[in-house]
Protein backbone atom coordinates (compact mmCIF):
# COMPACT_ATOMS: atom_id res chain seq x y z
CA UNK A 1 0.00 0.00 0.00
CA UNK A 2 1.34 3.56 -0.55
CA UNK A 3 0.49 6.66 1.49
CA UNK A 4 2.22 9.78 -0.30
CA UNK A 5 6.19 8.67 -0.24
CA UNK A 6 5.66 6.34 2.50
CA UNK A 7 5.74 2.48 2.25
CA UNK A 8 3.79 0.31 4.60
CA UNK A 9 4.30 -2.94 4.82
CA UNK A 10 2.11 -5.70 5.95
CA UNK A 11 3.90 -6.18 9.20
CA UNK A 12 1.96 -3.75 11.59
CA UNK A 13 3.71 -0.61 12.90
CA UNK A 14 6.05 -0.85 10.50
CA UNK A 15 6.94 1.95 7.77
CA UNK A 16 9.30 2.98 5.47
CA UNK A 17 9.58 6.73 4.83
CA UNK A 18 11.09 6.15 1.23
CA UNK A 19 12.10 9.91 0.63
CA UNK A 20 14.53 9.73 3.95
CA UNK A 21 15.78 6.41 2.66
CA UNK A 22 16.56 7.83 -0.77
CA UNK A 23 18.00 11.31 0.22
CA UNK A 24 20.73 9.33 2.84
CA UNK A 25 21.49 7.37 -0.38
CA UNK A 26 21.69 10.37 -2.08
CA UNK A 27 24.12 11.92 0.21
CA UNK A 28 25.75 9.01 0.84
CA UNK A 29 26.76 8.55 -3.36
CA UNK A 30 27.70 12.77 -3.01
CA UNK A 31 30.09 12.01 -0.43
CA UNK A 32 33.33 11.60 -2.24
CA UNK A 33 32.36 15.05 -4.36
CA UNK A 34 31.71 16.78 -1.52
CA UNK A 35 35.14 15.43 0.16
CA UNK A 36 37.09 16.28 -3.25
CA UNK A 37 35.12 20.09 -3.43
CA UNK A 38 36.43 20.49 0.42
CA UNK A 39 39.99 19.68 0.11
CA UNK A 40 39.71 22.19 -3.11
CA UNK A 41 38.73 24.74 -1.34
CA UNK A 42 41.45 24.04 1.52
CA UNK A 43 44.27 23.99 -1.01
CA UNK A 44 43.25 27.03 -2.72
CA UNK A 45 42.65 29.20 0.90
CA UNK A 46 46.24 27.38 1.63
CA UNK A 47 47.63 28.98 -1.24
CA UNK A 48 46.13 32.13 -1.58
CA UNK A 49 47.51 32.49 2.22
CA UNK A 50 50.71 31.62 1.25
CA UNK A 51 50.95 34.10 -1.42
CA UNK A 52 49.37 37.01 0.94
CA UNK A 53 52.13 36.30 3.12
CA UNK A 54 54.66 37.35 0.48
CA UNK A 55 53.62 40.16 -0.52
CA UNK A 56 55.05 43.48 -0.21
CA UNK A 57 54.02 45.54 2.67
CA UNK A 58 53.09 48.08 -0.29
CA UNK A 59 50.80 45.93 -1.77
CA UNK A 60 48.89 44.96 1.51
CA UNK A 61 48.97 48.41 2.16
CA UNK A 62 47.27 48.91 -0.66
CA UNK A 63 44.59 46.42 -0.07
CA UNK A 64 44.05 48.38 3.21
CA UNK A 65 45.67 45.58 5.52
CA UNK A 66 48.53 45.81 7.68
CA UNK A 67 50.90 43.51 7.75
CA UNK A 68 49.46 41.96 11.39
CA UNK A 69 46.23 40.94 9.62
CA UNK A 70 48.49 39.10 7.34
CA UNK A 71 50.10 37.44 10.21
CA UNK A 72 47.24 36.45 11.96
CA UNK A 73 45.15 35.43 8.39
CA UNK A 74 48.36 33.28 7.32
CA UNK A 75 47.94 31.81 10.86
CA UNK A 76 44.68 30.51 10.24
CA UNK A 77 44.39 26.34 9.43
CA UNK A 78 43.45 26.21 6.54
CA UNK A 79 40.28 24.98 7.40
CA UNK A 80 39.04 28.16 8.64
CA UNK A 81 38.08 30.22 6.58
Amino acid sequence: MRNNNTHTYDYPGVEVATDIVVASINAITRLPETAFRALTVWQKRHEERLHLNDMSDHLIKDMGLTRGDVRHEVSKPFWDA
